[in-house]
């Protein structure tokens, strides 16, 4: 809060000015017993260097210094101030307005839009310097006791809380848990620890034992010790005769001397119990066409059957190589390590497929294309000479090809070109939707978009917002008389949801009913936030509103001005409905500034266009120059410092995924 001295200091430019315009000459009329004191309690400090004619002795050099100081003047040439001189009435002029804009404009509010009568609202600023004459203030921070934690020391297992009325030690909700002391190597297992990092690994010696000795001639191995020694026992089979070949299930012939001949039999019906399976057909041959198993019928080559009919499956059944079906699933296919193995019809699933390396892999005869399914982190991995991948429904009305040439997906739809959703329908979007390049719908926001090297990021149909996020909102267009650049302009930005019209008018007898807009008064709020700022054309004139609404101005000219002045206006408003839109809200991100390395590149690489930024604007305003001013910006860089510059070799951006 500013104090009343604080006052006293801004103020006494403008009485100084209107003294002067006044006729008062402070050398020839010594100032009032009143005056002199307001004078001595905002008393400056002179150095005597600013101006060779104005000492460090001289009477008002603490003034003349401080009136310099503050840009309403600069002397009468480099180096005087000629203090004994006389004053213009143009002088006077230059004097006051300057001295008005110091302390209306700059000080009191610091809008440009002088004193503002809520922030006083009609006391003395002492007024604001007493807690009782504030609103909102909790009785507990009023009540003369000390609210701090300075005092406060809790014991072990406590922490500070706030118990309604004030601070105090409480227990901490955190669970005991435990805490572990070792960790020990078991069986089969090497290494543990009692403190730091502990590793445990497994003890190849023990898990890779073998059988480290044999049975003789005649005798199996039994039993297999631990340490790999092995107990034998003699073969049961004592040696003997053959006195017949007989004919089992399945074959016909045999022989009870000389030469015997087994037929299978025809048809073959096979019967028994083996884990091994009924029948097993080898071929061995190398050369033509082999089979192990070659069967042709009027309906299918094969038919199998498991024993209680709930699987079974046709061989080279009508046009299907195979026709399968189960109760669990129609197929199932194992390699002979384990190491990939697929369901083939297992549920609502056309195929589940596991591998080590893929889940799946198809590539056609002459290898211009294939595909890995379920490969690393990536569902389908495809390549081919045209694209990645074709997908088109049973009707045609639908098709899309993936990794076309340039593009990462065409896609074609009656309806729409693509659609995609999560897996509880909170969010999704339409592709190529009417004449609609992508709908989006979400829970949270209908779309989020990030720049992974500057950190900007951006949602869009969030909240109350159409655009909400890190950067600004910018047009660009075709630069007119540079064919090799573009201008590029930010929209302002402000802590409220503001709206505004503008135009030009000019009195008729001294006074202008001037209608807005007619638009205006249907977005704008009629009760709050409604600001007018005139400017005259041609003529000094002091223009002032006797009314303003959303729909109408009603402005008057002092004395001063001609009848038939000429002025511009511009008239602020609220957003109606956006009253409560909150300014400072919880974080759910980081929100840094985003990278400026692109521009700092850009006037890296091209010096010339330094000059459009608003830092070389700003410096040339103040006569300096870019490093110049930047050098001084102390508290812009500390200010900085404290919301950071997002840098891409630190930071990472945070998508929703991440955060939601």
């Amino acid at each position: 809060m500013q104090t009343r001295n604080h006052f006293k200091k801004r103020l006494l430019p403008l009485l100084m000015v209107t003294a002067i315009s006044n006729g008062s000459v402070w050398a020839n009329e010594p100032p009032s017993p009143d005056y002199a004191a307001f004078v001595e309690a905002a008393a400056y400090v002179c150095t005597g260097t600013l101006f060779d004619d104005v000492p460090a002795t001289h009477w008002a050099c603490g003034y003349i210094e401080e009136f310099a100081n503050l840009g309403i003047t600069s002397g009468c040439d480099a180096n005087n101030y000629c203090p004994e001189d006389n004053v213009t009435r143009a002088q006077m002029a230059v004097f006051f307005v300057r001295g008005l804009e110091e302390t209306l404009y700059n000080q009191l509010d610091g809008a440009g839009s002088g004193l503002d009568a809520d922030l006083l609202d009609g006391q003395d600023s002492s007024y604001y310097l007493d807690w009782d004459n504030f609103v909102g203030i909790p009785a507990d921070l009023l009540d003369g006791d000390n609210d701090t934690l300075a005092s406060l020391s809790c014991a072990s297992g406590q922490v500070a809380k706030w118990n309604g009325s004030a601070w105090a030690c409480a227990a901490d909700d955190a669970g005991s848990g435990g805490d572990i002391t070792a960790v020990n190597a078991g069986t089969g297992l090497s290494g543990g620890g009692a403190s730091g990092d502990v590793t445990l690994s497994a003890d190849t010696s023990y898990l890779q034992r073998r059988v480290s000795s044999s049975c003789a001639v005649g005798s199996s191995i039994r039993a297999i010790a631990a340490d790999g020694t092995v107990t034998c026992e003699t073969d049961d089979n004592a040696g003997g005769d053959i006195t017949a070949v007989i004919a089992g299930t399945g074959l016909n012939g045999g022989a009870a001397s000389g030469d015997a001949t087994l037929n299978v039999a025809v048809p073959l019906a096979l019967s028994g119990v083996a884990s091994g399976g009924i029948l097993k057909g080898t071929n061995t041959s190398t050369g033509g066409t082999s089979y192990g198993v070659e069967g042709i019928g009027k309906n299918a080559g094969g038919y199998f059957e498991d024993s209680n009919s709930s699987g079974y499956a046709y061989v080279g059944y009508i046009n299907e190589g195979v026709h399968a079906l189960g109760n669990s699933w129609g197929g199932f296919f194992r390699d002979a390590n384990d190491s990939g193995y697929a369901y083939v019809g297992s549920g609502d699933n056309g195929i589940v497929a596991y591998g080590n390396t893929t889940g799946g892999y198809f590539k056609d005869a002459d290898g211009t294309g294939y595909a890995y399914v379920g490969y690393g982190h990536e569902g389908i991995h495809a390549e081919g000479n045209y694209w990645g991948g074709y997908f088109k429904d049973l009707n045609n009305s639908g098709y899309a090809y993936v990794g076309s040439g340039e593009d990462g997906i065409m896609a074609y739809g009656n309806g729409t070109g693509g659609y995609f959703k999560d897996l509880d329908s909170s969010g999704y979007a339409f592709v190529g939707n009417g004449d609609y390049g992508i709908s989006a719908y979400g829970n949270t926001g209908g779309g989020y978009f990030g720049d992974l090297d500057s950190g900007i990021r951006a949602r869009v149909g969030y909240s109350t917002y159409k655009i909400y996020g890190t950067g600004t909102v910018n047009f660009v267009q075709n630069h007119p008389e540079n064919p090799d650049e573009v201008i590029a302009y930010t929209a302002p930005e402000g802590d409220e949801v503001a709206t505004y019209t503008r135009g030009s008018a000019k009195l008729v007898n001294g006074e202008a009913h001037i209608a807005l807009g007619e638009t205006f008064k249907w977005v704008t709020n009629p009760d709050i936030g409604l600001t007018a700022h005139l400017t005259p054309i041609g003529e000094p004139c002091l223009l002032y509103l006797e009314k303003k609404s959303t729909s109408e101005l009603v402005v008057k000219g002092s004395d001063n001005c001609s009848s038939s002045v000429a002025f511009d206006y511009i008239v602020y408003g609220l957003r109606i409905g956006f009253e409560d839109v909150t300014v400072v809200q919880k974080k759910t991100r980081e929100a840094r500034i985003p990278s400026m390395a692109d521009h700092r590149k850009a006037i890296e690489a091209h010096p010339e266009l330094a000059r459009y930024t608003a830092l070389s604007r700003y410096a040339r305003m103040q006569g300096s120059t870019r490093e110049a001013v930047k050098s001084q910006m102390v508290r812009a860089a500390a200010l900085l410092d404290k919301i950071e510059e997002f840098d891409p070799a630190v930071h990472k951006i945070e998508t929703p995924a991440m955060q939601e």
